[in-house]
């Protein structure tokens, strides 16, 4: 799905680019899905390959 972004550029965004946003405030409410520490988010392109992220959870002192 493609949607159009505002953004203070700082280079240009050009056909093919990939922007990963992560999710937005209250997803997983409805479905009781949450990520939790030590799940792995995995996103995968056949020409670039994967980018996968450990999940972490958040330390005491860790700004919100």
């Amino acid at each position: 799905m493609c949607r159009c972004l505002a953004t203070a550029s700082v280079r240009a965004i050009e056909p093919g680019d990939m922007i990963l946003t992560g999710t937005p405030r209250g997803a997983g409410v409805f479905s009781g899905r949450h990520l939790r520490h030590g799940d792995v988010v995995e996103v995968e392109d056949e020409h670039i390959g994967t980018l996968r992220n450990r999940v972490r959870a958040a330390s005491e002192s860790a700004d919100a």
